[in-house]
């Protein structure tokens, strides 16, 4: 999971990415700034598009994927998973 992605947008920062792996599960669907890896004409646009957009417009953008990770990924449930993940190797018949 790229933390630095959900480092910037816990800072409120918008945020442009490739589709590297662990990268979709971040974003609310659809994301129009998760581009193909390798595909820089792609990447460069929507670039070009996040920078020609109004604040108003950035602002939506940068709300919209920080309630979407507040939702998702909230320490308390994420602490649940990891311990019910722990509890099923632990408890796995050997």
């Amino acid at each position: 999971l790229p933390t630095v992605i959900l480092e910037a947008i816990a800072s409120k920062c918008p945020v442009i990415s490739t589709d590297c792996r662990g990268v979709k599960e971040i974003f609310p669907v659809p994301y129009d700034y998760l581009v193909p890896c390798k595909d820089t004409n792609k990447l460069s646009e929507r670039i070009n598009n996040l920078l020609n957009l109004d604040l108003i417009s950035i602002n939506k953008i940068v709300e919209l994927n920080y309630d979407n990770v507040c939702e998702k990924f909230l320490l308390d449930d994420t602490a649940m998973h990891w311990l019910k993940l722990y509890k099923e190797v632990v408890n796995a018949p050997k």
